[in-house]
């Protein structure tokens, strides 16, 4: 842990002995170095915390300031960027450039924590890796009998790590049934085998960084009729992403969605190739993975 120390003197000119001391020591609190998940639906919150402590005979007033190095407030990795703002004033921009003023009292030779809580907006889809900033800390000091002080303090770094994520959903189903265990798989409906019938899906998906899709089938790219008789299997045509392939065995494939909120869509498409036979419910299960790279 690092502790950064610096001092202004107010006091009466005649009586230079007497001068009034208001030392700041400033680190950053526990939660400077956070944890954001682009698709989680709440800000993440950081707390900076900036300890004054007072040396002299008089009670200290100051106020602080936060200023960005480089004048935005925006955690950098790269050419990448995740906005930040102050948690109290939601929405605004640094005033001039920084953060503040946040006033604080420091009794005569006491000390008072102040804490600024920063937050991260939810919904910024970046790659993964640790975001920086690095910020100043700046303080107005006067104390009763001495004259305003402008005070530079310390480097306050404030870190977000972004892991890679990435979420799936998929549309245009028939409407799947709530129970208990929650919602049911959804489900593509031929109604009547007619050979040669296409139903289509969309795979939705969000992530911030590659992904590998896999599509398995229970029944290795064939409906099966219910019961116990395996007899007349139906086969069926997978086409992901305008790409015919084969379930026979689970397929596995890369891709890279937009870093934005609305993600990608891939069309798969199942069509009938054989005629219906025998009588009675014809089902596979197909199912979709997406594990981030």
């Amino acid at each position: 842990m690092k502790y950064w120390l610096f001092a202004v003197l107010a006091g009466c000119a005649a009586t230079p002995a007497m001068a009034e001391t208001c030392v700041l020591t400033a680190q950053p609190g526990a939660s400077a170095r956070v944890s954001y998940d682009p698709f989680a639906g709440a800000p993440t919150e950081a707390e900076v915390v900036i300890i004054v402590r007072n040396s002299g005979a008089e009670a200290c007033q100051a106020r602080i300031f936060l200023t960005p190095i480089d004048g935005s407030a925006t955690l950098q990795l790269n050419q990448y960027r995740l906005n930040y703002e102050d948690r109290q004033f939601r929405g605004a921009s640094p005033r001039g450039g920084q953060f503040g003023p946040y006033p604080i009292s420091v009794p005569a030779n006491g000390s008072e924590t102040l804490r600024i809580s920063l937050q991260i907006p939810a919904g910024q889809v970046v790659p993964p890796g640790t975001y920086l900033s690095e910020l100043t800390t700046r303080a107005l000091s006067s104390s009763a009998s001495g004259d305003p002080s402008i005070i530079d303090g310390p480097n306050l770094s404030l870190q977000a790590d972004v892991g890679a994520r990435a979420l799936v959903n998929i549309a245009g189903t028939t409407a799947s049934s709530i129970h208990a265990g929650g919602m049911a798989p959804a489900k593509v409906d031929f109604g009547e085998i007619v050979q040669g019938a296409t139903e289509r899906v969309f795979v939705n998906v969000w992530a911030n960084s590659s992904v590998s899709i896999t599509l398995s089938s229970e029944n290795g790219g064939e409906l099966r009729r219910d019961g116990t008789d395996p007899i007349s299997p139906i086969r069926y045509q997978t086409t992901f992403d305008k790409q015919v392939v084969s379930l026979s065995a689970p397929y596995r494939t890369q891709r890279i969605p937009p870093l934005s909120a609305s993600g990608a869509n891939y069309e798969l498409a199942f069509t009938l190739l054989d005629p219906g036979r025998l009588a009675g419910i014809y089902r596979d299960t197909v199912t979709v993975t997406i594990d981030e790279n």
